[in-house]
């Protein structure tokens, strides 16, 4: 098992939303759809899977949520298109959309808020899942 950090699990890599993804989809839309159905997957083994997105840069944010099998929030905006699945959670209400940062400080840990993964969760997907 991975080591956990307040009983989540953290799975960090800019290559992460290709790895999710099937490779072949002809569009972003189609991409996002088959990145919910890989977090609603994992979720059946993991009970809960959470999916955080930034790009400063690219101007990207997502925040996704799967529990048992089952989508239960999808939100991912770039500077050109906008994708959500689901209705908005009502403890994210308030503020959505906001950054990932922010969705995940709510929904569980912010890596942010560990000085030594602040680098590499600048720029870089995140998949979280308890232990």
């Amino acid at each position: 098992m991975y080591p956990s950090l307040s009983g989540w699990t953290l799975i960090i890599g800019d290559n992460l939303p290709n790895l999710m993804t099937k490779g072949n989809e002809n569009s972003s839309e189609e991409a996002l759809t088959n990145l919910c159905k890989s977090l609603q997957k994992l979720s059946k083994k993991f009970i809960e899977v959470q999916y955080f997105e930034h790009q400063g840069k690219s101007k990207i944010t997502g925040y996704l949520k799967a529990n048992n099998g089952k989508l239960n929030f999808g939100y991912w905006h770039s500077e050109t298109e906008e994708f959500t699945k689901g209705r908005v959670p009502k403890e994210i209400k308030k503020l959505h959309p906001t950054s990932a940062h922010e969705v995940a400080s709510i929904w569980s840990i912010d890596p942010l808020d560990f000085v030594y993964l602040k680098e590499m969760a600048e720029e870089k997907s995140i998949v979280v899942v308890p232990n």
